[in-house]
């Protein structure tokens, strides 16, 4: 309901397509929403050939999407001990909480797109992405969850810690946020490993 009434018929058949010259992916919940995105500002033939490219490269180094769940826990695996090295008290209050951070993590990444942002926020993300790749939403998250570290730490439960978060995700429909965001998220370092 929420994608352009252009791209609604072609997104299941144009997923199908995909899905038919890479039946050897296994689980990679990214591609969906990548998808979506290429469709929203190329043609069909175009935006194939791009998600082609991202799924080739990612074959040779998993630097776009993941192609497995073997691949997707082992990276939640890293993307939890990041947030326990680099936010100690958060990661703390989210156990004591009863919070499992895989789930967390699982459920923040899809928000990056639409419809969870507006349509220019969610293309921001998608051109950081398509430039960095799949690393970027790990300095997003880490972004997000360092801005917010004072008032997670403060929260009493799950409910009221994952709204924070998500309440968060949704300024980043403001401009002026977005553009402070994106300058702080990219300070970030973080390094790759060689594959």
């Amino acid at each position: 309901d929420f994608l352009p009434p252009q791209i609604s018929p072609i997104l299941p058949t144009f997923l199908n397509a995909l899905w038919f010259h890479n039946q050897n992916i296994e689980y990679s919940p990214m591609i969906p929403a990548i998808a979506t995105m290429l469709l929203m500002y190329m043609e069909p033939p175009l935006a194939y050939l791009s998600i082609q490219a991202i799924i080739n490269k990612s074959r040779e180094s998993l630097f776009y999407v993941l192609l497995n769940k073997k691949q997707l826990f082992a990276a939640i695996d890293s993307v939890e001990k990041l947030i326990v090295s680099r936010l100690p008290n958060v990661a703390n209050h989210a156990t004591k909480l009863g919070i499992n951070l895989s789930q967390l993590i699982l459920s923040i990444f899809p928000s990056f797109f639409i419809p969870f942002v507006s349509y220019p926020v969610s293309l921001t993300f998608f051109d950081s992405f398509v430039s960095e790749g799949r690393k970027v939403f790990f300095r997003f998250l880490l972004q997000i969850l360092s801005d917010e570290k004072n008032n997670l730490i403060g929260t009493v439960d799950e409910n009221e810690f994952d709204r924070i978060i998500f309440n968060a995700i949704d300024r980043l429909n403001d401009p002026i946020i977005m553009k402070s965001f994106i300058k702080k998220a990219f300070k970030i370092k973080l390094k790759r490993k060689k594959i």
